[in-house]
């Protein structure tokens, strides 16, 4: 990168810490762009706002770069047949997406310098009042576009993330979670997979824009996207200005609050790796975190059927103090969970936190409940402590 160009074959991925220097350079689109791996965005090549400061917007400032820059412009068009041109203005925020114009220039037209200059003059225009640079990339023809995006609007922690879809005949709009999703390999291209649904693909992108792009950022940010029969790109980042709130669970560093006294209780036991396979919540819970993960919480369970009757006063007790040496004095979370591979139910019990002796008392109740319903030897308890 130099101080008024940058080409995608010729500079490194930038870092998010290094953006708010490049946007007084670039503008806002065009160091966002420089974020992302290569592979997962068409070839660019990125034009300082300085290169057209005092030149009225005159397109033809673009060829003061030089005959090899102007080749190097003309090998992005050769890629695909075409090459757009997008401006990339000083100070651009996501509630500016889609007001400045963006040009193709196909490469086959005669005079390809002179319709170059034009797009470049066209583009500034329409960001007459800002300075801008510019951003000019290989021209994929999506067969479909969307957003995805994890805004305020649309999740409290960031791992929320809502994706729209448009290929002209049909419209959707999903929303989804991705923190089971593995970051994708940035030396990767973000292949089209058979059968994969779109939130899937899109899962991977989401989980490393948030876990290593971001690592330590508290940010949200809404991309566009698109997609031809092979291949989805990635073509634009802007960022939630206003998001002072959101945080990111797995970038959070807690103290552990409790540390149990016993690793067993009389009725609430340690999910071994059997217990694991069998439960599909401590299925769920498990695979959150890798082996060897510093901050994996230890998991308990059981079983509604192990349960003490309801006039066992003594078992009651013991179940109560379960509670309170394993999984904690206050804040227990009950949840319930259904074997792995049953069908699974909508709205099972989830409480907020509770002390030990409420803790025990719901569970018998949550017990009956089910007993009323169905049979409780398809269900059980999960807990874990930190």
């Amino acid at each position: 990168m130099i101080d008024e160009l940058a080409i995608s074959s010729g500079c490194e991925r930038s870092e998010w810490t290094d953006v708010a220097e490049l946007k007084s350079e670039f503008g806002t689109k065009a160091a966002t762009l420089t974020t992302l791996p290569r592979k997962w965005t068409p070839p660019f090549v990125l034009i300082s706002a300085k290169l057209f400061d005092g030149k009225n917007f005159d397109g033809r400032a673009i060829f003061d770069l030089g005959e090899e820059i102007i080749s190097n412009i003309r090998k992005l068009a050769e890629l695909t047949g075409t090459l757009i041109v997008r401006s990339s203005v000083i100070g651009e925020t996501i509630w500016d997406r889609g007001k400045y114009e963006s040009v193709i220039v196909d490469l086959k037209t005669a005079g390809f310098e002179n319709a170059l200059s034009t797009a470049v003059t066209r583009v500034l225009w329409s960001a007459s009042s800002r300075r801008a640079g510019l951003v000019l990339q290989s021209f994929v023809k999506p067969r479909a576009r969307g957003e995805f995006g994890n805004l305020l609007r649309v999740s409290k922690t960031r791992d929320q993330w809502e994706l729209t879809y448009d290929d002209g005949s049909t419209t959707t709009s999903v929303r989804f979670n991705t923190q089971r999703d593995q970051a994708a390999d940035p030396n990767s291209q973000l292949d089209i997979k058979a059968g994969v649904a779109q939130e899937r693909l899109i899962g991977p992108v989401c989980a490393w824009l948030n876990n290593e792009l971001l690592r330590g950022v508290s940010l949200r940010l809404s991309c566009e996207w698109i997609m031809d029969r092979q291949h989805l790109y990635v073509v634009q980042i802007d960022q939630e200005d206003e998001d002072f709130v959101g945080i990111n669970p797995f970038q959070l560093r807690v103290a552990p609050a409790h540390h149990p006294s016993v690793e067993e209780g009389r009725f609430i036991k340690p999910a071994s790796e059997a217990a694991i396979a069998e439960w599909d919540k401590l299925h769920v819970l498990s695979e959150l975190y890798d082996k060897g993960e510093p901050r994996k919480p230890t998991l308990f369970y059981v079983p509604l059927s192990k349960l003490p009757a309801n006039d066992d006063a003594n078992a009651f007790s013991q179940l109560v103090d379960d509670f309170r040496r394993i999984v904690g004095p206050d804040n227990i979370v009950i949840r319930t969970s259904v074997r792995a591979g049953e069908e699974k139910r909508v709205n099972l019990e989830r409480t907020e936190g509770l002390k030990p002796e409420q803790a025990a008392r719901r569970t018998l109740e949550l017990r009956d409940q089910l007993l009323r319903e169905t049979s409780i030897e398809q269900y059980a308890v999960p807990s874990r402590s930190w």
